[in-house]
């Protein structure tokens, strides 16, 4: 095992217990004994030692697939630079959603909806029902209040005020957000952190008619 890289996982191989291998013509005593010696040359742990990409295409098993003619060999080696790239939460959600958009054009969410931080979380508002914390790609800070709507088949629900019952913006980005009780009334509190100060906007109970 002396050609994987990582120390730490040559540490956790040579500490598994000692298990015989399985002939594969146990397990799929009904396979085309093509297909096991394919399987059994694609399984080799090490893989130096393991089947090439060409021998297996090669391989009587995929024969009736197998077309050189359309299987390009590839003339230099594929760069992944682009994965090396470093990655917030925030730049995360926002490829994720460009990705998504890409794919479902007639969508009616834009980009920014779709990467937007949102958390339904606690009671920012005091009236029993927990609110909806927004953070847009722009770093402006929403809060969304869920109302209590007429019951429905003697249960009840809820629907999300269009209007935000408090906004703030923020010209940096803001790199964490949370929702807690700091000043003890039992009602949630939204603390955001951003890159050189903290915001913190306390809530009340609202007064019921």
């Amino acid at each position: 095992i002396e050609y994987v890289e990582s120390e730490k996982a040559r540490r956790y191989i040579r500490s598994l217990p000692y298990k015989p291998k399985i002939p594969p013509e146990k397990i799929y005593p009904n396979a085309n004994p093509q297909a096991i010696e394919l399987l059994e040359q694609m399984l080799v742990f090490n893989p130096a030692k393991r089947v090439t990409v060409e021998a297996a295409l090669a391989h009587p098993y995929l024969a009736s697939l197998h077309d050189p003619s359309d299987e390009p060999l590839a003339h230099a080696a594929f760069s992944f630079e682009f994965e090396n790239q470093p990655l917030d939460k925030r730049m995360m959600k926002e490829l994720i959603a460009k990705e998504m958009a890409a794919f479902h054009p007639d969508a009616p969410w834009t980009v920014a909806e779709l990467a937007a931080n949102r958390d339904l979380t606690m009671d920012c508002d005091g009236d029993g029902i927990a609110d909806l914390v927004e953070l847009d790609l722009g770093g402006a800070l929403q809060v969304r209040r869920l109302k209590r709507d007429s019951g429905f088949f003697s249960g009840e629900t809820w629907s999300l005020e269009d209007t935000p019952w408090k906004r703030f913006e923020r010209g940096g980005q803001i790199l964490s957000l949370e929702v807690r009780d700091l000043n003890g009334d039992s009602v949630g509190d939204i603390v955001s952190g951003g890159e050189d100060r903290l915001t913190v906007l306390l809530s009340s109970k609202r007064r019921r008619r």
